[in-house]
């Protein structure tokens, strides 16, 4: 049901610009149930996209909007990762580029 008539002749309807982050969470799925336990309890965790620009990039583009994204990512497989679901999603990745001066996990 459409609640609102966008203008489909408009590239972009929404451009969010900001920070990009990975979320990690205790497993909670078929395979694994992490109860609510400490942290320092936890074996298992899901990743997810987070980061509140980059959650109202989804939500508005799964309500039918098109939204692209303006930041950085870093240059390895988290960075990978944030692009391709982005692009799984159908949000605009062309104005993000790599932080090629900072790779997770390795430091400076």
């Amino acid at each position: 049901m459409k609640y609102i008539e966008f203008d489909e002749s408009r590239p972009m309807d929404l451009v969010l610009l900001g920070r990009v982050a990975i979320d990690f969470n205790p497993a909670y799925n078929d395979q694994v149930k992490e109860e609510f336990k400490p942290l320092k309890k936890v074996h298992m965790f899901e990743k997810f996209v987070g980061g509140s620009p980059a959650n109202i990039a989804v939500g508005v583009t799964r309500h039918g909007l098109k939204a692209g994204f303006i930041g950085k990512v870093s240059d390895d497989q988290f960075g990978d990762f944030v692009v391709e679901y982005f692009d799984e999603q159908g949000i605009d990745t062309s104005h993000i580029t790599r932080c090629r001066a900072y790779v997770t996990g390795k430091g400076m």
